[in-house]
């Protein structure tokens, strides 16, 4: 499953699937990326132009959801930093993903780490998450 929380509020409402897997894939992968890149991933049938305006909607409107995060200086930084060639979460901003958390609890050796990593899990990653076609 997927939730995402900024300032312990939970995002409910994605305008679009697409700006959903923006999210998804960018703090999943949270190295730049080129908007090309970006448009195969997620508009593999459309044509280049209809991709770039669609990838140009589903970054307004993440950075409508998720304006801003606390730096690691402590102070209020972009989420997602783009320019003309490429788009990535802010490596300045601070962002907690609970599968990375997870994943190190589970690979510990003492037990009451993998009892937390079990009270940490909902359920598969992203199993009930789906493009359309």
């Amino acid at each position: 499953s997927f939730e995402a929380v900024v300032d312990e509020r939970p995002i409910t409402k994605f305008r679009t699937k697409a700006v959903q897997a923006l999210l998804i894939y960018l703090v999943c992968q949270p190295e730049s990326h080129a908007r090309e890149t970006l448009m195969t991933l997620l508009w593999p049938d459309l044509p280049l132009k209809s991709a770039q305006a669609n990838l140009r909607h589903a970054l307004y409107h993440l950075k409508q959801v998720v304006p801003e995060v606390d730096g690691l200086a402590n102070e209020a930084v972009p989420f997602v930093v783009a320019d003309r060639q490429t788009i990535q979460i802010n490596p300045d901003g601070r962002f907690h993903l609970d599968i990375t958390q997870f994943e190190t609890l589970c690979q510990s050796k003492e037990p009451e780490n993998w009892e937390s990593a079990v009270s940490l899990y909902r359920g598969d990653f992203l199993s009930d998450f789906f493009m359309p076609d």
